[in-house]
C-alpha cells in the first residue's frame, strides 16, 4: 500500500487549518462576509439610534420646563405691569393737569369706537373718545408726564401696534 495515500495524508492541511482560529475566517466567503458586515453595520445603528432618541428625549424634558418657567415669569411681570399701570390711571384719574394719553385707535363711526372702549373699560384702562374734524379717536389714560404714558404704552403696543403718546 505504499503508492495509495492515506486519509490522513489527503486531509493533512485541513486538520492544521481546525486548530488555529483566526484560519476559520478565511474560510467564509467574501459574500458571507459582506453580509455579517452589513449585519453588524445595522445593529450599531440601531442601537446608536435608540441611544440618540433617549438622550433628545431628556433634553426635550429640560427645555420644556425651562420655557414653562421663562413663561410663568413673563406671565407674572404682565400681571405686575398691568397692576402698575392701572393704579397710575387711577391716581392720575382725577387730576386736571394731565398732559399726556395714549391713541389707540382712529375711527370714521363712533359705533366701533365705542366698542373697543368697551373692552379696554373691561380691562381696567380709563379711556375717552375724541372727535377730531371726520375722525374719533380712542385713547386711553391720561398722564402728567411722558414716562408715565411710556409704561402704559408697552403694554397696549402688544394689542394695538400702531398705538402712540400724545398731548391732550
Amino acid at each position: 500500500m505504499k503508492g495509495k495515500p492515506l486519509q490522513l495524508e489527503i486531509f493533512k492541511d485541513q486538520t492544521i487549518k481546525e486548530n488555529n482560529s483566526l484560519s476559520n475566517w478565511w474560510v467564509i466567503h467574501n459574500y458571507e462576509k459582506k453580509i455579517i458586515f452589513i449585519i453588524v453595520l445595522l445593529l450599531v445603528g440601531v442601537i446608536s439610534f435608540s441611544l440618540g432618541v433617549k438622550k433628545g428625549e431628556n433634553i426635550a424634558l429640560i427645555d420644556n420646563k425651562q420655557k414653562n418657567e421663562i413663561l410663568n415669569k413673563e406671565h407674572i411681570f404682565e400681571e405686575e405691569a398691568k397692576e402698575n399701570i392701572q393704579q397710575a390711571l387711577i391716581q392720575r384719574e382725577d387730576k386736571l393737569s394731565a398732559n399726556y394719553t395714549i391713541q389707540v385707535a382712529t375711527y370714521k363711526t363712533s359705533s366701533f369706537a365705542y366698542k373697543e372702549s368697551e373692552k379696554l373699560k373691561k380691562k381696567g384702562f380709563l379711556t375717552m373718545i375724541l372727535q377730531k374734524g371726520d375722525y374719533i379717536l380712542l385713547c386711553v389714560g391720561k398722564f402728567l408726564n411722558k414716562k408715565e404714558a411710556e409704561l402704559a404704552l408697552r403694554e397696549l403696543k402688544k394689542e394695538y401696534r400702531d398705538c402712540f403718546i400724545r398731548r391732550l
